[in-house]
Formats: structure tokens, C-alpha cells, sequence
């Protein structure tokens, strides 16, 4: 008999209660599947973060190559900025170009330098007989960078000097 008392008072005490007896999972059961679930997702966060982001950073960068595959790049001189109305604007509008110049060496700079007026002069010319509609278009952007390059290494003893040329700001008002 006290063994049916016994079973009686474990039946009904919700601690001992099974699936089979429609109780479900008891509250400690739950809490400890919810924290194991939490401490897994900031393990795998943190570990993610590491990976993405923070990969290479305690350890010393090591100088990159041309063998790896990254293009060496030049002396970088940055040009004041220009400001012209484009053609048709009737002065209504403006465009200020922010350029920088990849030089082909050290040598370049001190004539760049010595021909900035006429430099100046020869890339407000052109950006002022484009139209604003041209300007607005993205997708020619590429062609005007390599005009305004073109324009450049003219004004440059020996028609070169600039291997490349980067819009740093591009502001059509």
C-alpha cells in the first residue's frame, strides 16, 4: 500500500511529471536548454567576429607585393580643387572636382608642380564644355577621367607623367 501512496504523490508533484503524462519538460529542463542555446550563439558570434573582421590584426602585416597579386601604385598628388559652371548651365550650375594624380615617379612631381597654371587652366577648359547632362552620367565618368589624364600629361614635358588620374569629390550642384 505505501508503494501505491508513493507513486500516487510522485504522479502528482509536477517535478516528477513525464511526457508520457502530458506534463511536458519541467521549468529547470527548459532554463537550462534556453542557456545553452544563448551561450552557443554569442560562442558563434564572437568567434564570427573574429573571423570577419578582426582576421590578421594581432599578428604584424606583413608588406605587400606585386608577386601577390596587388598592383604597386605611385607618388599620389593631390590637385586644389576645381570649380566650373558647365556649358548651357547659364551659371544656374556648378561643378566642383576634387582629383588626385598618380604620378609615373618622383621625378613627374616637380613638373607637375611647375606646370599647375597651365594644368588648371586646361582642366577647367574641358569640364567647362561638358553640359550637365553629360556630367550627371555615371557611366561616363571613366572616358572624362581619362580625358582630364590626357589633358594633364599634354601640359607635361614629354606628354606623359600621369599614369593615372582619381576623383577624390565629384559635386554636380
Amino acid at each position: 500500500m505505501a508503494d501505491k501512496e508513493q507513486v500516487e504523490a510522485e504522479q502528482s508533484d509536477p517535478e516528477f511529471l513525464g511526457e508520457e503524462s502530458g506534463g511536458g519538460m519541467g521549468f529547470l529542463t527548459k532554463i537550462l536548454i534556453v542557456v545553452g542555446i544563448l551561450v552557443f550563439q554569442v560562442t558563434a558570434a564572437y568567434f564570427g567576429i573574429q573571423y570577419l573582421f578582426l582576421q590578421g590584426t594581432a599578428t604584424e602585416a606583413e608588406p605587400v607585393s606585386a608577386e601577390q597579386g596587388v598592383e604597386t601604385v605611385g607618388p599620389i598628388m593631390q590637385m586644389e580643387d576645381i570649380v566650373v559652371n558647365p556649358a548651357g548651365s547659364l551659371g544656374r550650375r556648378f561643378l566642383v572636382v576634387k582629383v588626385a594624380l598618380e604620378l609615373m615617379g618622383e621625378h613627374v612631381q616637380e613638373d607637375v608642380v611647375q606646370q599647375m597654371p597651365l594644368i588648371n587652366d586646361g582642366l577647367i577648359k574641358l569640364l567647362a564644355s561638358k553640359n550637365v547632362e553629360y556630367l550627371s552620367n555615371v557611366a561616363v565618368r571613366d572616358s572624362l577621367r581619362e580625358e582630364m589624364r590626357l589633358a594633364i600629361n599634354d601640359r607635361l614635358p614629354g606628354g606623359e607623367g600621369v599614369s593615372r588620374l582619381y576623383f577624390t569629390g565629384f559635386i554636380l550642384q
